[in-house]
């Protein structure tokens, strides 16, 4: 088995004319592959899917829960060209009534850049907050952390 992050992107898409005239490329916008400032990519689905409660008798029943809230982190380079789209995105998103984002985790060809298969993706998206900078003796990273609707895995 290979992995490689090179093997993986994130792909973030809109609707609005608005928010795709940031994004460029139609309102889609990819990160990831080789040679791109990309870290790691983190989704975290924030409740459990099934929990067990027991009783003193000894009997239990299992509880679902239907949330799929949850978050998707991008960690890049504070000097990628990503952290001012982002940048302008955080902004528009808190001045303005604009739908979320679409966000995909992806596996890709590194060759040619296609998506050879969905990990998951996150609907109704919002980047948090701009994160912390940082400006010492070497670059910084930063986590763009989105909130997300609904998580659901391919």
């Amino acid at each position: 088995m290979r992995y490689s992050l090179a093997d993986y992107a994130v792909t973030i898409k809109t609707n609005d004319a608005t928010l795709a005239g940031v994004l460029g490329n139609n309102g889609t916008y990819t990160i990831g592959g080789s040679g791109n400032p990309l870290e790691q990519i983190t989704i975290d689905v924030t409740e459990d899917m099934w929990t067990t409660e027991s009783f003193a008798t000894g009997a239990y029943i299992h509880n679902q829960n239907l949330s799929r809230i949850g978050k998707i982190t991008i960690r890049l380079s504070q000097i990628s060209e990503y952290t001012d789209v982002f940048k302008n995105i955080v902004q528009l998103h808190y001045t303005g009534n604009y739908n979320g984002l679409t966000v995909s985790v992806v596996k890709i060809n590194n060759v040619d850049k296609s998506v050879v298969s969905t990990i998951c993706t996150g609907e109704d998206c919002y980047f948090t907050k701009i994160p912390s900078q940082e400006y010492g003796k070497t670059a910084g990273m930063d986590d763009w952390v989105l909130t997300c609707g609904v998580i659901s895995y391919s």
